[in-house]
């Protein structure tokens, strides 16, 4: 069991390196790690060497997370887990800081700003060519929960008293309930509620701002705008797939192979190499789309910048300003949107998902407490 808890958090901190070394190619080469520079400064020393010291960082705190998660993996599996993803997330947000705050020093000191011509971009009507939402993806995900759904129903009275409900790191089941609707189905129904609010967010992402490029033309943004989208729904799509499948594997290998454990860590693997293939592909997608319509340097003569509202951006992570009616907007290192936590409708949402996500963490806590 320990060997099967090993490779998965190992793919699983793969799969979150991977992304975290994609993420500076996703960026427009006007905002490297973050930061907005002018165009006649996106090919300044300083943002190679940031580059390279945020990859550098990167690569150390991943081996530091293995280091960790090989000395505690056959001691305490869920310690293993637990500690060494956290160390990683935190070494990854350490290196985009460090990298971040040489650019804006480098920035500020050499006044990159002085004297350029900057422009701010907006749309004032409403794009009459909608994004498309993932229908496709969403009825063939339904069909699969319905599938499983029909098995669980066929095989439900030959389901012992008590069945599996939770299951560890390395497939086997740790935790089990008396048969019941809820007991046999509830990760089907969580899938749906999942794929629910999935395909809900892709008729949001319809209406969500894109940033615009100063130096484009309107009708280049609006094509911009309509191809990240389209990307962004294509995404939510797969992703969609992906979980249900996987929801629907774990349901059904629990009711007709209950005692194999590797049916289940397979399954997660197999559900972790998708999605990292599907975020790859978008992220090549998002790169190519971001980075098209950025002039070069050489033309930076006659090319307006963007304003520098680095002030704006806390950490280069959270965006707070009250003067911006915007709730959503794109984010500055990353892919999609983030909330605008000086507006008070985004700090109601912020509270809000605050609350969930205690009422989730208390609600585990204490359905895992003995009786």
């Amino acid at each position: 069991m320990n060997a099967a808890v090993f490779v998965t958090i190992l793919v699983t901190l793969i799969v979150i390196a991977a992304i975290m070394l994609l993420l500076p190619a996703m960026m427009p080469p006007t905002v490297p790690m973050g930061v907005n520079v002018p165009v006649a400064r996106q090919d300044e020393p300083v943002i190679r060497s940031a580059r390279h010291r945020y990859f550098w960082m990167i690569g150390a705190a991943w081996l530091l997370a293995v280091v960790v998660l090989v000395a505690l993996v056959f001691v305490s599996p869920v310690a293993a887990a637990i500690v060494s993803t956290l160390l990683f997330v935190v070494g990854t947000a350490v290196a985009y800081i460090v990298a971040r705050q040489a650019i804006v020093r480098a920035k500020h000191e050499g006044q990159w700003y002085k004297g350029v011509q900057v422009r701010l971009v907006g749309s004032v009507t409403v794009d009459p060519v909608h994004a498309p939402v993932p229908a496709g993806w969403f009825a063939a995900s339904l069909l699969l929960l319905a599938i499983a759904a029909a098995i669980g129903v066929g095989v439900y009275d030959s389901l012992p008293a008590q069945v599996p409900v939770h299951w560890g790191a390395g497939g086997a089941p740790d935790r089990y309930a008396e048969k019941s609707i809820w007991a046999v189905f509830g990760p089907l129904i969580i899938g749906g509620i999942v794929l629910c609010g999935i395909f809900a967010l892709s008729f949001l992402n319809r209406v969500v701002p894109v940033r615009g490029l100063p130096s484009a033309e309107a009708e280049q943004n609006v094509l911009r705008a309509r191809a990240i989208r389209s990307a962004v729904s294509a995404l939510l799509g797969r992703l969609m797939f992906v979980i249900t499948l996987t929801l629907a594997w774990i349901s059904v290998v629990s009711w007709l192979l209950p005692e194999s454990h590797w049916a289940v860590s397979a399954g997660t693997l197999v559900m972790l190499a998708l999605i990292l293939l599907v975020l790859v592909l978008f992220l090549v997608r998002w790169g190519r789309i971001i980075r098209s319509g950025v002039p070069k340097p050489a033309a930076s003569k006659s090319a307006a910048d963007a304003p520098d509202d680095d002030r704006f951006w806390k950490a280069g992570i959270f965006y707070v300003n009250p003067d911006d009616p915007s709730i959503m907007v794109p984010r500055r290192f990353g892919v999609g949107w983030t909330i605008n936590l000086g507006h008070p409708a985004g700090i109601a949402i912020c509270v809000a998902l605050l609350v969930v996500l205690l009422g989730i963490i208390v609600f585990a806590m204490v359905s895992r407490a003995p009786r």
